[in-house]
């Protein structure tokens, strides 16, 4: 479980932190509560943790900039560690964009 830790981690940070919206050079030593600190603490997140995140804010009721941030997390934690994500789907909404969704919620 702590490779898996370590090797998603990284990677969930850099693609987090390369998103839209966040600064080129972007640093988890920034001041409290900033956008980039949540970031950091979001990736260092076990996988609990995680599938809480995407099941809150991937679902059809979340914010749209959320859900996207949550759909293109849960693909990446599916391509990196798919024994504990496999069971979310993403099922397609009215507006083209898409929401997650599991049979195991609160896993």
């Amino acid at each position: 479980m702590k490779r898996w830790t370590l090797v998603t981690t990284a990677t969930l940070l850099a693609a987090i932190l390369s998103a839209p919206g966040f600064a080129a050079n972007s640093k988890c030593a920034n001041p409290v509560g900033s956008v980039e600190q949540r970031a950091c603490a979001m990736a260092a997140s076990g996988p609990d943790a995680l599938r809480h995140f995407i099941e809150l804010r991937g679902s059809e009721h979340a914010d749209v900039e959320i859900r996207k941030v949550a759909v293109a997390m849960l693909k990446l934690l599916q391509r990196e560690s798919p024994s504990l994500f496999a069971d979310y789907e993403l099922k397609p909404l009215a507006d083209g964009s898409h929401a997650t969704h599991t049979e195991h919620p609160k896993v």
